[in-house]
């Protein structure tokens, strides 16, 4: 008469389990160095909003934080830079007018 209960709350707890292990292991999809070989320019997003942004080969520390799409850049000299993921995740679309180009995933 209780195996339908135990049958249920089993079930129940392994959805749990495998919703929570697919949610720590899928991250935003951002993460990862984007770049441009022809240019001496790239960014690191890391985990915890922390990125590197080599500008002429010079790396300086910088934080991001993300909304949906829109990625905003800061390296603390003021200038915080807006940046577009495009759909798939694979390129940092720079803003209009930027003499940096589009940085792919690598």
């Amino acid at each position: 008469m209780h195996t339908p209960v135990i049958v249920r709350f089993l079930g129940s707890a392994a959805l749990v389990i495998g919703l929570a292990a697919g949610a720590a292991g899928c991250g935003n999809g951002i993460e990862g160095t984007y770049g441009d070989a022809a240019s001496p320019h790239k960014i690191q997003l890391k985990s915890g909003g922390k990125a590197v942004f080599t500008f002429m080969n010079q790396p300086m520390d910088c934080t991001y934080t993300v909304d949906q799409k829109k990625i905003m850049l800061d390296c603390k000299d003021g200038n915080p830079i807006p940046l577009t993921l495009s759909d798939d995740n694979t390129t940092l679309i720079m803003p209009p007018g930027s003499l940096i180009p589009n940085m792919k995933k690598s």
